[in-house]
């Protein structure tokens, strides 16, 4: 909170409560067409993997925050050397197409480089895509099981990511 959330104003984003508006989240869709509600699950126990809950708004602010250069202070949660760092590849595929930093995942696609981040609980998958160099950033939230947010991501970004 004190790190993260207030520095960026991320005031809608919040660990591990069931806050109201959270959106229901549902299983994959049964052959007869009905998906299960997902109850909340305290996400504790998976420690920094999960539990975060948040709205577009507020992701994009993160989003944003990743673009930001200068020293760490105010709104720059970290300084521009501390934010390459992390986006810097550090495994990486033979043919760098993909490879991984530092809780992201970089893909090439031709002549541009995307950091993402996707992951996934039950009942939820998201998926935060971002083009550096463009300063673009798509972000998806779905509230299914069987929901397929980097597809969805992927075409976004192909749509307005110039």
């Amino acid at each position: 909170q004190q790190h993260i959330y207030t520095p960026l104003g991320m005031t809608a984003s919040s660990v591990d409560k069931d806050v109201p508006g959270l959106a229901t989240g549902y299983g994959r869709l049964m052959p007869d067409g009905t998906r299960a509600a997902t109850p909340f699950i305290d996400a504790r126990g998976m420690g920094a993997a999960t539990g975060i809950t948040s709205t577009v708004e507020d992701m994009a602010r993160f989003a944003s925050a990743q673009f930001r250069r200068g020293p760490r202070g105010g709104d720059r949660i970290l300084s521009t050397g501390s934010l390459r760092d992390m986006h810097r590849v550090r495994v990486l595929e033979t043919n760098w197409t993909q490879g991984n930093a530092i809780g992201f995942a970089v893909r090439r696609d031709r002549d541009k480089v995307f950091v993402q981040h996707g992951g996934s609980y039950p009942g939820y998958q998201t998926q935060t895509v971002l083009q550096l160099d463009g300063k673009v950033a798509v972000i998806v939230l779905t509230n299914a099981d069987d929901a397929n947010p980097g597809a969805i991501a992927t075409q976004l970004m192909n749509t307005v990511g110039e």
